[in-house]
């Protein structure tokens, strides 16, 4: 399988916008892809990503007991903490 390596650039900053990050190309398509393909493969892929994530947090959370004593610690109890 054919990686891509996605890195971007803004003219005039020293640092990216975003990291670097790796797409595995789709086995099915052209052996040499326009950068129209290209593009267009990327954006479905993260409209994709982005409706996962929109309906992952529609989920009900539910917190531990563990959650709910580290937030009382913080001062705010929250179902949006990240806890990764």
């Amino acid at each position: 399988m054919t990686t891509l390596t996605v890195a971007t650039k803004v003219i005039g900053h020293k640092s990216a916008p975003l990291s670097e990050f790796a797409v595995p190309l789709p086995p099915d398509g052209p052996p040499a892809p326009t950068l129209r393909e290209l593009l267009a493969f990327l954006v479905e892929r993260e409209v994709a990503a982005f409706h996962e994530r929109q309906e992952a947090r529609r989920l009900a959370v539910v917190l531990s007991p563990d959650d709910i004593a580290a937030g009382a610690a913080r001062g705010k109890i929250d179902s949006d903490a990240d806890t990764t």
